[in-house]
């Protein structure tokens, strides 16, 4: 390893070596699926950060839901994270998660409901551990999850000819969507104190 070399490149290179190239992925939603925020209570990372830019803008969360597009919403959430007032958080038990797939040679994708800035900002702390590939991190707003169409097509334009052998989803109904458009298991992704559940789905 030389010198300018970092131990986070090295583990990002690590991960590229061993699935940079397949077409095996399990695909997972980002807010409160594998990341939260610092400060939220477990499984409320959703209410926290829009409670947090509501108040930065001299409202309530509420307020904010009715006189606020969520276009505006989601560019608040960047600029907090930047400023650093948002502090992004991996959810206990998701490394060892992503772990298991990448020793099986399968690739850890990222869809979200967000834009890219924030998507980049939050998987971070993940790319950092070698865990995740950033450019296997994509944002797609404003394209609506509880479509099985468009699971299918946003996983065709940044992954084409990909086997989806898992997906994971923190809301039943985006995850009813994603198991029928990926005709592949899915998994509930729910947050406790003692770490991340998963549990198996079948979309009725």
């Amino acid at each position: 390893m030389s010198e300018e070399q970092s131990i986070d490149d090295v583990l990002e290179d690590k991960l590229a070596d061993t699935v940079a190239d397949s077409t095996d992925v399990a695909v997972f939603d980002s807010l409160d699926t594998i990341q939260g925020y610092v400060g939220a209570d477990f499984g409320k990372n959703k209410d926290h950060y829009l409670s947090r830019i509501a108040e930065a803008h001299g409202m309530t969360k509420e307020e904010m839901a009715k006189t606020v597009s969520v276009d505006q919403q989601l560019q608040w959430t960047y600029e907090l994270l930047q400023e650093g007032k948002l502090v992004p958080r991996i959810l206990s038990g998701v490394e060892d998660l992503l772990t298991v797939y990448i020793e099986r040679g399968v690739r850890p994708v990222v869809l979200t409901a967000d834009i890219q800035g924030s998507a980049d900002l939050v998987t971070a702390p993940l790319v950092k551990k070698g865990l995740l590939r950033k450019q296997d991190v994509h944002g797609i707003h404003p394209a609506s999850k509880k479509d099985p169409n468009t699971w299918t097509e946003q996983l065709e334009r940044y992954v084409p000819n990909a086997n989806v052998v898992a997906i994971y989803e923190d809301t039943q109904a985006n995850l009813d969507a994603a198991v029928k458009g990926y005709k592949c298991p899915g998994y509930l992704v729910k947050e406790t104190p003692s770490g991340i559940t998963c549990v198996p789905y079948t979309a009725k």
